[in-house]
């Protein structure tokens, strides 16, 4: 089976050249967690150009309410595709799981840094869909985003 969904997914990304070169890291260092979910999607070939990673932060709740954690996000942009995975599981953190998303490089209209009230966010419009990607940014990876706004450009 994951020889078959591997077939499927090189005919659907392709391979792109102008995004070869060497892989740089944005954010924070990658945990276990993401670094082994990282490799475990790449395919064989497939190069990392750059990383961005916002690990899990626990937020203090107010007077008498327990501590939640925020989820962490990696981006990562690949000779291929665009990757976004988060533990993001509902409305709170999974501990032991991950989930991945990715595009290909040539449907991504644009990449842009916005702010979403409170959020900083990285933006992922398609040229061929109307549901954009919102990827949550740490405030202070909020400059270091600026480099995937210019990667495809």
């Amino acid at each position: 089976m994951e020889a078959f969904l591997g077939r499927i997914r090189a005919t659907f990304l392709g391979i792109s050249d102008a995004l070869g070169g060497v892989g740089i890291s944005l954010g924070d260092p990658l945990d276990f967690k993401f670094r082994h979910a990282l490799e475990e999607e790449l395919a064989p070939g497939e190069a990392v150009r750059a990383v961005l990673f916002r690990p899990v932060r626990d937020i203090e709740g107010a007077l008498l309410r327990r501590r939640r954690r925020w989820p962490a996000d990696l981006i990562a942009l690949t000779s291929r595709r665009l990757l976004w995975i988060t533990d993001l599981d509902g409305s709170g953190h999974a501990y032991y799981g991950s989930i991945a998303r990715y595009a290909a490089v040539r449907n991504i209209a644009r990449m842009l840094r916005a702010r979403e009230r409170t959020k900083r966010i990285l933006r992922v419009d398609f040229c061929c869909s109307e549901h954009p990607w919102e990827i949550p940014v740490a405030e202070e990876h909020h400059e270091a985003a600026a480099w995937f706004e210019t990667a495809l450009g």
